[in-house]
């Protein structure tokens, strides 16, 4: 192994630097308490209706659109890191004014402004993995950044609600805390130097921008007619609106059933531990299919679990609705960032990354106002069955064109193992060394 570079045995076959980037991961999601519980603290606290609030929480998914297509570009020109300290050191300061807003309006301009700088680090974070893990390991990084989403989630609302219990305000206070702590984390441990090396699979424009804050341009205009790129980013943009009615609509409707908070945040905590215990073993399962077939049933299997959500009316049956939505959701978000991993060029991974961002931050924006004018003008019921209808359009398409996808994913794999079959050598030599 080369001196000067810390490179220990990892598991999985993964590097060291990625189970940094798990770890902070896994710090952030686990302090993600703001907006599972935005809504319920709109209606609850400043006395928004419930159409106001959700289209108030709609100004935070704003605000992310701006961040997706920003950031992207940005971490491809000014490097990763630089874009996730803006992004955490500016998410937490935004956390704290949320709660000095009163009106409305007020209140909106500050969720707009926390989506743009909240979201800013998400496709540099994407991004850095592809970065630091080979082409053929990346579906599992991108399988386990999700197991620590989820194992941060899983833990997140049972603190929330503790938190909630002496003051909602405390609940902004210890995000913010949290998102700086991340920040000091990675920016330590990843810095350019630092103790775990250069990024391993850069391309040389790429890697430029990365230490030099240089990068080549068009990007946009590569991605923009990148057909399977934009068949992928669309189709998961559908299923996300719908996956987040969870956290925008579902308190509600909960709430209108006489439901407490408590059940609520124990039915998120129900969907974050079983994923927590199912997704490593589902990883081996995964693998051994084809992603655009994985992706499928996952969003089939989902889309049965909004329909069960029709007949729930107690904890107990919201827990078996939650618990088939989960199972469906094993196979979708990490697949598809995989996915996306693969079908980007090196030199634009960050650009590529903040389009397929659109997904959430487009559901952030879309999914409350939505849901809430469904929910407000036709009852649970059509909101339910629509967004099951919905799903199950989403799962048709990916099984008709799950075949070319699938052989567009492969080739562009093989290209750039071809393309950097040293660098990828020499990365398993130092990683086995130990």
């Amino acid at each position: 192994m080369s001196r000067g570079v810390w490179r220990p045995r990892s598991p999985w076959g993964l590097p060291g630097a990625f189970w940094v980037i798990w770890v902070g991961i896994l710090v952030l999601w686990t302090g993600r308490f703001v907006v599972p519980f935005l809504s319920t603290y709109l209606v609850s606290g400043p006395g928004l209706s419930v159409t106001q609030a959700t289209a108030v929480v709609s100004a935070y998914g704003a605000g992310g659109v701006v961040a997706s297509l920003l950031g992207g570009t940005l971490s491809d020109r000014i490097g990763r890191l630089p874009v996730l300290m803006v992004s955490f050191l500016g998410g937490a300061a935004m956390l704290l004014a949320i709660p000095l807003a009163q009106s409305a309006l007020s209140i909106a301009a500050v969720l707009f402004a926390y989506g743009i700088v909240g979201h800013l680090g998400g496709p540099a974070l994407g991004a850095m993995i592809a970065d630091r893990v080979a082409p053929d390991l990346r579906p599992r990084a991108y399988l386990l950044q999700v197991w620590a989403m989820n194992l941060g989630f899983a833990i997140g609302p049972i603190v929330a609600v503790r938190l909630e219990s002496v003051s909602f305000t405390l609940i902004f206070v210890v995000e913010a805390a949290v998102c700086v702590a991340v920040a000091v984390f990675l920016g330590r441990l990843l810095r350019s130097g630092g103790r775990f090396g250069p990024p391993a699979f850069v391309a040389d424009g790429a890697r430029e921008a990365n230490e030099h804050g240089r990068a080549g341009r068009g990007g946009y205009r590569r991605a923009l007619t990148d057909r399977p790129m934009l068949v992928l980013v669309a189709l998961m943009l559908v299923f996300t609106v719908v996956y987040f009615q969870a956290t925008s609509t579902l308190p509600i409707v909960m709430g209108e059933q006489g439901l407490s908070l408590e059940a609520y945040a124990a039915l998120l905590t129900v969907n974050g531990a079983l994923l927590c215990v199912l997704q490593v073993p589902a990883m081996r399962l995964i693998e051994r299919v084809p992603g655009s077939v994985a992706l499928a049933v996952g969003v089939g299997v989902t889309a049965i679990g909004y329909a069960l959500q029709d007949v729930a009316d107690d904890t107990t049956t919201y827990v078996v609705a939650v618990v088939t939505w989960t199972l469906g959701e094993l196979a979708t978000f990490p697949v598809a960032a995989a996915m996306v991993a693969a079908l980007a060029p090196a030199r634009w991974r960050g650009t590529y990354q903040g389009i397929y961002g659109l997904t959430w931050s487009g559901a952030h924006m879309m999914a409350p106002m939505l849901g809430g004018l469904v929910l407000a003008h036709a009852g649970s019921a059509v909101l339910w069955w629509g967004c099951a209808g919905l799903l199950a359009a989403v799962a048709a398409t990916m099984a008709l064109t799950a075949r070319g996808l699938e052989a567009e994913v492969r080739e562009r794999r093989r290209a750039e193992r071809e393309s950097r079959p040293a660098v990828s050598a020499a990365q398993g030599v130092s990683e086995s060394a130990r």
